[in-house]
Parts: structure tokens; C-alpha cells; sequence
């Protein structure tokens, strides 16, 4: 069995020129376990993968010969023929029926990647523990191909998971990774654009120097390198500076050999698992969660990076990622030029800005702030999101905008996860575990019915003493016991992962992944600059946005349910509950200097938030989006509301929204500049665009106050009108001279969002 390995595995990574432009040769691990694992692999994954197997492995398309010469085709470079096998794949998604017929009949191969793969990983942790040398790190991980490079992207984020030293370590692999060789990319550009001259003058011109070349000049060196391709630095007959970004060769084998690795290696840990719970008598998971499995977590990734292989799919998704957050005037992409695209090459208009890196700290800020606010609107709002924010793919623009790159991995929220995500980012900022359990069943975190387990050995049970009364209760416990459980995504995972599932049957939705990966990253960025970031906070406004303009029937009927009774009367218990947050506060004179700092602090980020969220929400008047906040406006029984405000139990209400008014009346006269960090610019799309909806808003308005006026030409609702007038009118007099004295020694607290909107709906 040695001898047949480790002939094949010499057959497979035969010395070709290409071969050695590519990778470096790397020597495997001598580990005996290690060794006796993978010659378990290569004499079984032949039956391993017809185990797993759905079709018949004979009616599988096969791979097209991997022999293909420039004699067939006078475009086809021979630096690239060793990967042609796996061209074909670019027509599926990575199917299971395609990838288990096509590997069944090269087992050497999944073998040899297996090998590479653990030998390499194993290598290079020996070399850091001893050495921390960074860049031979980056070498190892990078040689792994594009899924590895991008896991070392995601993790470079996260100092607080793998510590400072590596995280800076992998840090370049975002813009800086390990090049292929020119030779390579020059083949990959003539091929996919089918060149016969030139590429540049001096570049790609071995054959043909009376052609006019493709660009006007070109770096003979790349200025960037990712995870699946680098770019060039090019310029067009007409003087335009483009970026030139162009594919691995190898990337579609590399990603095709790691997708089959990881179902053998998790499809043998199921069998394990079966086998080991079957002696035990217990459930395996795949039984309980029937399609819901770690199978369809890789066909879903697998799916969704192979799209990332087809440039013209990247640059239709920036045209379409850009004019879904066009509304917020600060997100833009840069131009594809066209004429100048295929599947392997992708070139775009040049941008004038940086990347963190060249940034000061409040410009760092800033940018980081936008990309959240992009990212969330784009979750709970557009349902498209980028799925790859690290630092590589984010820049900030000479103009002040944020600038989005590489649109190649997306991931696409439907409507009813995007309203359950919105709900639960406002119901764990107040602390409500029972809704925020509601918005885990929603999106699918967890599974209808509940089921419990009290141990790792019991089988997984419906029980009426176990429902999500309890599990509210555990994740309760979970979150107020894990270290930033309100401040950090990360610590969310790791509430589910690791002290909420041993007991509670919880699953990770394949679509979850990517976007886990999108906000682990934001938060690590965030993180760098500001140890005190809460990427819910910065996520509240587009929350509340979300849930006031619910567009699936469920929401709609939520929504109503929680403004509205059903005879229409304003549910009074909620609206005073939701108004009565930091009411009671302590005197600044019983507060440290420390405790006083903090508060400055958190009020500082309260305005803020508040301020985001009166933006969002004022224009949902004006929006097509609002059109349920508007019918649940109209609906509402004013003569009721108002009954309520004139009473002694709306005095509170009132008073406070009266010092609201006189706050913000009073603030008009002090000269109060945004920091850096909290400016946004606007672009002339969006300024037109909240021109409009101010414009709607104000006639919506008008007609909202003339039609419930009508209501009231009773004698009762004309009183009530005049007296919640005179003490309203009263309340803000009276709070505005307090102000101008300087009686009060600080301004009333900052509303937060859901005070802003009941008082806007009063």
C-alpha cells in the first residue's frame, strides 16, 4: 500500500514547469498515526465516496482530457493543461452526483490533497510555536489554495481567538498574499480574453509584437494578491487607470479536492458516530435533524465559493450590491469596464483611496462604522450582503465614501430571515430572551420541535418540561455569563456553540455561515480601533427600521399586534414600558470620576444611535417600505390615545416627551460638531432620494393629522385635545427656561429609539 501511495502521489505532482510555478514542494509528515490515517484513506475512499454516492457513478459526466495541446487551439497556453480535468466543473455546483464518480476514479488524489493538507497545517504550527515567523506561516497557508487563504482572512480578524502575533501574522494574506508566477496570469488573461497579440507592450508578447496590445502599459508584477486571484495595475488606451484582477489556474481544482475532502473526512466521522451510537443505543444527529445536516452545510459553502470562480457573476453582483444601499449615500464599487471581462479576468476602474492600513485612527473608525451600517442594512433590510468584508475588501474613498470590493462571495437573506434577525438584535440589546428564542426559531438556529437532553449519552426528546420557556432561561444565563454576550457577535457563537448545544438541539443554517464570517470580521476589524465597539448598537437603528416595515404577512401581523390591539386601540402597557427606559438615574454628585466617564460616554453613544435611528425611521413615512407603519397610523383609534395621554397616567409620557422637544429646541441654539467617525457623506442619488421622501413625508403627515382631526370634532376628543396641548405646551416651557438658567446641571437623557418613535406616532 506505501509503495502504490506513494507512486501515485508522484504521478500526481509530476515535475512540470507549471507545477513549480505554482507551489513548492512541501515534505510530509513522518507521523506514524498520521501515516497509517492516510493509507486507510487511499485504500478506502474509493468505497468512502460510492458510500455517499447519489447517482450512478457510470452515467457521471466525465472530465474532459487534460492533454490538450496549442495545436488543437492556437489560444490555449500549455502552462495551464495540467487543470483542464477540472473545467468542466465550472458547469455545476459542486454536486455530490459530480464530485463522487469524478474523485472515485482518482482516489490518489483526494489522498494526496488530504495528506498535503494535515502535514502542512501540522508543519506550520511546529514552525510558529517555535519560530513565530509570520511570513513562513502565510507561505504555508497560502500554498493550501483559496479555501485555507480564506479561512487564514477571516481569522486574521480576530486577534481575541488566536492572539495578536498570529492574527497580524495572517493580516497579509488580505491584500498581500504568497503570487503565483506572472507566466501563469499573462496565460490566463491571453486564454480567457482570447488575445492573439500582446497583453501590454513587453508583456504576453513571445509569439506576437505586431499587434496592438490589449492595454497601454501594465505592472510585469501584481500590486495585490487574495485568495483566488491578483491584480495588476493597467492602463487603457484612453488614459483610464484600471485594476486588473486575474484567477489562480488552479483555483477550481484546489476548491473541487477541498469540498470532496471535507464531505470524506465529516461523511467517515457520521459513520463513526452512527456506529458509535448505534452500540450505545442513541440518536445519531443526522437522524433527529433529517436534511438538516453538516452535508448541506458543504454543499451550501462549496455552492457559494464556486460562484466566486465566475467573474461575470462578481461584477453583476456589484452593480446589484451598490444600488441596493444606494438610499444610504455613502456605499460605492468600483465601475467594471466593459469589454474587458470573462470567467477568469475581471477589470474595474481604479480607486482613488485607502485601506486601513494608510488610515488615521477616526478615519479607521469611520470606515468601519459605514461597513457595519452597509452590512446590516444589507442583512435585515436588501437581503444581499457581502460575505468578505476583511481589510483587503474594504477602502475609504479620497470623497469620504466607503468602497466595497471583490463581490465574488454574497450571500442572499430571504424575507422572513431578515425580519427574524432584526427582531433579535433589538430583543437582546433589552434583554428580552424570550423573543430573542423566538428569533432563533425564526431564522432556524432552532429546530421545530424544541428538543432536550440532559446528557451527551441520552437520546434527543420532545419534553413538556423543556420548551422554550426553558431554553429562554439557559440562554439568559449563557449570555449574561459569557464575556461581551451584548457587545459581540462572537460571543453569540460561542453561547450556541458551545453552552447552549450539548442540551438544546441547535443547528447553523448553511446561509448563516457566510454570514457569520461577514460580522466575525466587522467585529474584529472594529475591535482594533475601539476595545469598547458594540456591533449591536451600531445594527439598532436598521433593526427598528426593519421590524416598522415588515413585508412578509407574519411581521406585518407582529408588527400590528405589537402597536395596535385589534379594535385599533394603541397598546398602552407596551407604549408606557417602552418609554420608561433610564428613568432612574443616580445623581452625577453620588457618581466617581470613572462612573461619571461612563456615562458621558454611553450618552454620548445613545445620541448617536438615537439620532441614526430618527433618521431611518423618519423616512419610512415617505418610503414605499413603510407602508405598514402607515395603515397602522391611519388605523389607530386617536380618541382612545388620546383619553390615555389626558389622564393621569399619560402625565409621564407627555412630561417626558415635552423635555424631549425642549432638548432638542434648545440644542438648536448650541454649535455641536460630529466627530469624524460620525460623518457621513451623501451622494447626489441619496440627497434626491430624501428630497422625495421628505416631500411624501410631509404630505402622509398632513393627511394623518387632518384625518384622525376629523375624529375628534366630538366635544370630549376636542377637551382632551386642548388639555394634553396646554400641558404638553406647558411641560416644554418651563423644561426650555430651566435650560436657559442653567437650573438643571445636565439635559434631560437622551430618548432612546423606541421613545423616538412613540412620541413621532403620538
Amino acid at each position: 500500500i506505501a509503495f502504490s501511495f506513494a507512486t501515485m502521489r508522484h504521478q500526481h505532482f509530476v515535475s512540470t514547469r507549471s507545477n513549480m510555478l505554482m507551489t513548492s514542494r512541501a515534505k510530509p509528515d513522518n507521523g506514524g498515526t498520521m501515516a497509517l490515517l492516510f493509507f486507510f484513506l487511499l485504500s478506502s475512499s474509493g468505497s468512502l465516496v460510492g458510500a455517499f454516492s447519489v447517482a450512478n457513478p457510470t452515467k457521471a459526466t466525465p472530465a474532459p482530457s487534460s492533454t490538450a495541446t496549442t495545436e488543437q487551439d492556437p489560444q490555449r497556453s500549455p502552462l495551464l493543461n495540467q487543470w483542464r480535468g477540472y473545467d468542466f466543473l465550472r458547469d455545476c455546483n459542486l454536486e455530490v452526483e459530480v464530485l463522487n464518480p469524478f474523485f472515485a476514479a482518482r482516489p490518489h488524489v483526494v489522498a494526496a490533497r488530504l495528506l498535503k493538507v494535515s502535514s502542512t497545517l501540522l508543519r506550520t504550527k511546529r514552525n510558529w510555536e517555535a519560530t513565530e515567523d509570520g511570513e513562513r506561516m502565510c507561505e504555508s497557508v497560502s500554498s493550501l489554495g483559496p479555501v485555507a487563504v480564506k479561512v487564514g482572512q477571516t481569522l486574521s480578524q480576530r486577534p481575541d481567538i488566536i492572539g495578536v502575533e498570529a492574527a497580524t501574522a495572517l493580516g497579509r494574506l488580505t491584500t498581500n498574499n504568497i503570487p503565483y508566477d506572472n507566466a501563469l496570469a499573462y496565460a490566463v488573461i491571453q486564454e480567457s480574453l482570447n488575445l492573439s497579440g500582446p497583453i501590454a507592450p513587453g508583456i504576453g508578447d513571445e509569439f506576437d509584437k505586431t499587434t496592438k496590445p490589449l492595454f497601454r502599459s501594465m505592472t510585469k508584477d501584481p500590486v495585490a494578491c487574495a485568495s483566488l486571484g491578483q491584480v495588476y495595475k493597467a492602463m487603457t488606451w484612453d488614459n483610464k487607470e484600471v485594476a486588473v484582477k486575474v484567477q489562480r489556474p488552479d483555483a477550481m481544482a484546489v476548491l473541487a479536492l477541498d469540498v470532496q475532502c471535507f464531505r470524506l473526512v465529516f461523511g467517515a466521522r457520521a459513520l463513526l458516530n452512527q456506529w458509535n451510537d448505534n452500540n450505545n443505543n442513541v440518536q445519531t444527529l443526522d437522524k433527529v435533524r433529517g436534511k438538516q445536516n453538516v452535508g448541506t452545510v458543504i454543499d451550501r459553502v462549496g455552492k457559494d465559493i464556486k460562484d466566486e470562480l465566475d467573474y461575470t457573476i462578481e461584477a453583476a453582483n456589484a452593480d446589484e450590491f451598490e444600488e441596493s444601499l444606494s438610499f444610504l449615500g455613502f456605499v460605492t464599487t468600483p465601475n467594471v469596464v466593459p469589454g474587458y471581462c470573462s470567467e477568469r479576468v475581471i477589470v474595474t476602474e481604479w480607486v482613488q483611496g485607502n485601506h486601513l492600513n494608510a488610515l488615521t485612527v477616526p478615519e479607521g473608525l469611520a470606515m468601519t462604522r459605514m461597513a457595519v451600517e452597509a452590512c446590516t442594512a444589507s442583512m435585515v433590510l436588501t437581503g444581499m450582503v457581502h460575505a468578505d468584508p476583511h481589510e483587503g475588501n474594504l477602502m475609504l474613498q479620497n470623497d469620504g465614501r466607503l468602497v466595497f470590493l471583490d463581490f465574488g462571495l454574497m450571500t442572499r437573506v430571504d424575507q422572513n430571515v431578515m425580519e427574524g434577525f432584526a427582531g433579535g438584535i433589538q430583543a437582546l440589546l433589552s434583554e428580552d430572551w424570550n423573543a430573542l428564542t423566538d428569533s432563533f426559531i425564526q431564522v432556524g438556529f432552532v429546530t421545530l420541535p424544541i428538543m432536550h437532553r440532559h446528557g451527551p449519552t441520552d437520546n434527543w426528546a420532545v419534553d413538556p418540561k423543556y420548551g422554550k420557556e426553558e431554553l429562554a432561561m439557559d440562554l439568559a444565563d449563557a449570555m449574561k455569563t459569557t464575556e461581551g454576550g451584548k457587545a459581540r457577535f462572537g460571543a453569540l457563537a460561542e453561547v450556541l456553540n458551545i453552552q447552549i448545544s450539548p442540551k438544546w438541539l441547535v443547528f447553523t443554517p448553511p446561509y448563516v455561515l457566510l454570514l457569520i464570517r461577514t460580522f466575525l470580521t466587522l467585529e474584529g476589524i472594529a475591535a482594533k480601533l475601539d476595545p469598547d465597539f458594540n456591533i449591536y448598537e451600531m445594527a439598532m437603528p436598521w433593526a427598528v427600521r426593519r421590524s416598522l416595515s415588515p413585508s412578509t404577512q407574519k411581521g406585518i401581523e407582529v408588527f400590528r399586534s405589537t402597536l395596535l390591539q385589534p379594535d385599533n386601540r394603541i397598546q398602552w402597557s407596551r407604549l408606557v414600558e417602552l418609554t420608561s427606559n433610564n428613568d432612574e438615574m443616580l445623581p452625577e454628585e453620588q457618581l466617581d470620576e470613572e462612573a461619571q466617564e461612563m456615562m458621558e460616554k454611553k450618552s454620548k453613544q445613545d445620541s448617536a444611535k438615537s439620532a441614526a435611528m430618527n433618521d431611518a425611521v423618519g423616512l419610512l413615512l415617505g418610503s414605499t417600505e413603510g407602508k405598514a407603519l402607515r395603515r397602522a397610523l391611519r388605523d389607530l383609534d386617536t380618541a382612545d390615545l388620546l383619553s390615555k395621554l389626558s389622564s393621569e397616567d399619560g402625565r409621564p409620557l407627555v412630561q417626558k416627551a415635552a423635555a424631549v422637544a425642549a432638548s432638542r429646541a434648545f440644542s438648536k441654539h448650541t454649535d455641536e460638531e460630529l466627530s469624524p467617525e460620525d460623518i457621513r457623506p451623501v451622494s447626489k442619488e441619496s440627497a434626491q432620494l430624501r428630497e422625495k421622501q421628505a416631500r411624501w413625508k410631509k404630505k402622509i403627515t398632513r393627511f394623518l393629522i387632518f384625518s384622525h382631526l376629523k375624529r375628534q370634532l366630538k366635544w370630549k376628543g376636542i377637551v382632551n385635545l386642548i388639555r394634553i396641548s396646554l400641558r404638553f405646551a406647558g411641560m416644554a416651557f418651563v423644561a426650555i427656561l430651566r435650560d436657559l438658567k442653567g437650573d438643571f446641571t445636565k439635559k434631560p437623557p437622551p430618548s432612546s429609539p423606541t421613545t423616538d418613535v412613540t412620541t413621532m406616532t403620538t
